[in-house]
């Protein structure tokens, strides 16, 4: 995991602003992104996992009727 200073160099290295704040910010939605990502492929990788019941709602998914 970076720390705050990491991040804070990587983000402000090209002509951006970002206060200590906002870098604090987006490095903590990350973490909790990652977080989620792992818990998925955590879910996926169970043996007795059916992945027509991991149901999210989404406006993209394409329903029957639309095929």
């Amino acid at each position: 995991m970076l720390t705050i200073e990491e991040c804070n160099r990587i983000l402000n290295k090209v002509d951006n602003t970002y206060t200590l704040e906002e870098v604090t910010l987006i490095r903590d939605y990350l973490i909790k992104l990652g977080k989620i990502n792992v818990s998925i492929i955590e879910k996926l990788k169970q043996p007795n996992y059916e992945a027509s019941s991991y149901n999210v709602p989404s406006e993209f998914r394409r329903t029957s009727e639309g095929l």
